[in-house]
Formats: structure tokens, C-alpha cells, sequence
């Protein structure tokens, strides 16, 4: 599923506040609060994926003459990241082959 299709949420939101509303009238502190619950709900990437959706939408609305900044891209440290879990590669070809056989 796409960050597009992802983002309904924060679309049916922005909706609701009222579609007649301009973009740039848009405020941080709007967007933070959007992004706070969806990070108290666990999904902390998920976040990260919508602030950076945000910017994408406030990117376009600059390059349109809609928008003069975007107050997504201070919001960057202020959702908690998520928990990156590294790996060991498959260096042995034996391994590998196990691997490929077990899927």
C-alpha cells in the first residue's frame, strides 16, 4: 500500500477542517497533532511516512504558487523515529541456498 493511500487519514481530516480552507493557512501545530496521534498509536514509521507525505503535498502547493513554505519540514525531530533492527548478511552461498529453499 502506498504513503498516498496510507495518508487517507490526514486527508479526511483536512477535509473536515473545510475544504474551502487554502493550504497555507495549514499550520505546523495542526499537522504535529495529526502526527502525535498516529505516533501514540505505535506506528512510528507510519508517522515518518505521513510527515514526509505532508511535505510532498506542501512541495507541490509551493511549486503552484499555493503555499510559501512548508511547516512539515520543521517537524522532523519532532516525532520519535522508529527502532531500526540491522541484520547479518548471507555471506555463505550454503546458506543463502537454505534460505532461497525455505521460501
Amino acid at each position: 500500500m502506498s504513503p498516498w493511500r496510507r495518508s487517507g487519514g490526514l486527508l479526511r481530516w483536512r477535509r473536515s477542517r473545510s475544504a474551502a480552507d487554502p493550504i497555507r493557512e495549514l499550520a505546523a501545530t495542526e499537522i504535529l497533532v495529526v502526527l502525535r496521534k498516529v505516533e501514540k498509536s505505535g506506528h512510528l514509521k507510519m508517522a515518518k511516512r505521513l510527515r514526509a507525505v505532508v511535505g510532498q503535498m506542501f512541495r507541490y502547493a509551493i511549486a503552484t504558487a499555493r503555499a510559501d513554505f512548508d511547516p512539515a519540514y520543521g517537524l522532523g525531530g519532532a516525532i520519535a523515529a522508529p527502532i531500526v533492527k540491522h541484520r547479518a548478511a548471507l555471506v555463505d552461498a550454503d546458506e543463502f541456498a537454505h534460505l532461497v529453499r525455505a521460501a
